[in-house]
């Protein structure tokens, strides 16, 4: 028992016992979280304002030291336990000196954190996180989550009690928190069998989320409803309402709309984000020439500006863009919504309410004898309200309005389909812009891959220009998605005199397309396709959003993408 094997030289070594496989595992486990906190930390340091520099130098140091200590040690325990306290110990430090400088939202090793982690894995597998307490309720009911509600009338409604009442309202606050912390834009609620689907719009695609019990389900669109002042015995008809509710540092305007459908009641909600304040002209994703265009009409003392483009797409966005860019104070500027959005600082804005009689129409109409210099219309919905603009536009009035059309060609024959007068239509209008809202890759963690050279050339690209394309891969911070926010394509058609002879002679498509070429106008796949030069988005989100258009789509499909 006390002899030693002559060929390890007199020394027992760990290599000997089975224990040394156990040392292996930890060190190829230490290096594996070594090498994925050093990436990630490098990625990390510089948005929450810390120097990548110092820490990848002081995070590579200690693992180098830890490692080597480890391997000098002959105890597979103690080279766990100093791992730990080393490399353990500069990553913890990060963590905390970040976590102080972030808001809650971002902090990591949260319980929100770990549950989004959670959520994203399931979601990368194909499942879907369903959370449930041990009483058989949704955790939406019973998370408490810093949000206040506010109805219709302006009062504070708190989810008190342990009934139903209260399980709804905290549900109500659950699903704003989550929606406002997710960048959610419309909220789904539909009953279906045994639960309410819940469904999220995050970058104008619908998310499943984890569905309501039905009960609670059912209850929680009676609490939305009750906050609208709506029927809530009503369930046959569609209603609208709204309210509003506040959460640290931010307040949310919550619009809601009703529909009867076969398995119920649904209920939609568009999230309204107050505090987020508008967006300016220039990160709207616009080339600077277009810019200047559209700086070019704002100025101008009249004339009509029609916006166009599929709702939900930003064109309200872009109308207060362009309203911003006007002086308030030295022209008088009016507008007429439904519903009135945003608030303007020196600008009278009324919202259109059909049961009381305030159209669109009986608006505009008032609205002239008040003196305006600029008039923004919400939507132009029939020929009378049309008309109202288009007599505004050309007796001084500079006028912005939207339209729904395909694109900004189709907008004249659409208010040809109004029964609009052509000459009336080449006289007015000065101005369309057409637009469409497009992903945008992650910067976090979008791919580059080269593309076919033939594929650049088909595409219009410089094949000598563009070395690489982009491509979507999916991380924790876009949700496994692969894209993180969305920006505009656009189509920006002036009406010059020769567009002005052909619109008076009735045209085809052809014959109005044609001539808005030869204005210089730049097509949505052309706009798309240098933001996909760019790195900005990829060719197959370019695709998503484009292949509607079948007169004038190009096979964009490139292998690798």
């Amino acid at each position: 028992m006390g002899q030693v094997s002559s060929d390890t030289g007199g020394v027992n070594t760990p290599y000997a016992n089975p224990i040394s496989h156990i040392w292996l595992v930890i060190i190829i486990c230490g290096a594996a979280f070594w090498l994925a906190a050093l990436d990630w930390i490098n990625k990390d340091a510089e948005p929450v304002k810390e120097s990548p520099h110092l820490w990848n130098l002081l995070f590579f140091s200690t693992g180098v030291f830890s490692f080597c200590v480890a391997w000098l040690l002959p105890y597979p325990v103690l080279s766990a336990v100093l791992f730990a306290i080393v490399v353990g110990g500069t990553y913890t430090t990060y963590v905390v000196i970040r976590n102080a400088k972030v808001p809650y939202d971002d902090k990591v090793w949260t319980s929100r954190h770990l549950y989004g982690v959670y959520r994203n894995v399931l979601s990368a597998l194909g499942m879907r996180a369903y959370t449930k307490t041990t009483r058989g309720e949704s955790k939406r009911d019973i998370t408490e989550v810093p949000v206040t509600l506010i109805n219709r009338t302006g009062t504070r409604q708190e989810a008190e009690g342990q009934g139903k009442t209260g399980s709804a309202l905290q549900a109500v606050k659950y699903l704003i928190y989550e929606a406002v912390q997710n960048r959610v834009t419309d909220v789904h609620l539909e009953p279906k069998g045994s639960s309410v689907t819940v469904r999220y719009r995050i970058d104008g695609i619908l998310h499943n989320t984890e569905p309501l019990p039905r009960e609670l389900g059912t209850s929680t669109i009676s609490a939305i409803k009750v906050l609208c002042a709506m029927d809530i015995s009503e369930r046959r008809r569609p209603q609208d309402g709204a309210f509003s509710a506040e959460l640290p540092g931010k307040n949310i305007d919550i619009r809601v709309a009703t529909n009867p459908s076969v398995g119920g009641e649904r209920m939609m909600m568009r999230i309204l984000d107050r505090s987020r304040g508008l967006m300016a002209l220039e990160n709207l994703g616009m080339t600077r020439k277009m810019q200047q265009e559209l700086l070019k009409f704002a100025a101008s003392p009249n004339g009509m500006m029609v916006v166009t483009g599929p709702t939900g797409h930003g064109k309200t966005t872009s109308l207060y863009a362009l309203l911003n860019k006007i002086d308030a104070f030295q022209r008088n500027v009016i507008t007429i919504e439904d519903p009135v959005e945003y608030r303007l600082e020196n600008i009278s804005q009324t919202s259109i309410n059909s049961k009381a009689g305030i159209t669109f129409a009986n608006s505009l109409r008032s609205m002239l004898r008040q003196d305006p210099d600029v008039i923004l219309v919400g939507e132009i919905r029939d020929s009378e309200t049309a008309e109202i603009a288009m007599q505004a536009a050309m007796t001084g009035h500079l006028v912005f309005t939207t339209v729904h059309a395909a694109d900004a060609v189709s907008v004249i024959f659409r208010l040809l389909d109004l029964g609009i007068q052509p000459y009336l239509i080449s006289a007015a209008v000065t101005g369309i812009l057409s637009q469409r809202l497009i992903r945008m890759l992650c910067n976090n963690c979008k791919a580059p891959y080269r593309p076919k050279p033939g594929f650049l050339e088909k595409a219009g690209l410089p094949a000598h220009r563009v070395e690489v394309l982009y491509k979507p891969v999916g991380c924790e911070r876009c949700q496994g998605t692969g894209f993180y926010g969305r920006t505009g394509i656009f189509e920006l058609l002036t009406i010059n005199d020769e567009l002005r002879d052909i619109i008076r002679s009735n045209p085809s498509v052809t014959q109005v397309y044609r001539s808005a070429r030869k204005t210089g106008m730049r097509t949505f796949e052309e706009d798309g396709l240098l933001k996909v030069a760019r790195g900005i988005t990829s060719v197959k989100e370019l695709l998503r959003v484009t292949r509607g258009d079948k007169t004038r789509q190009m096979d964009y499909k490139e292998k690798g993408d």
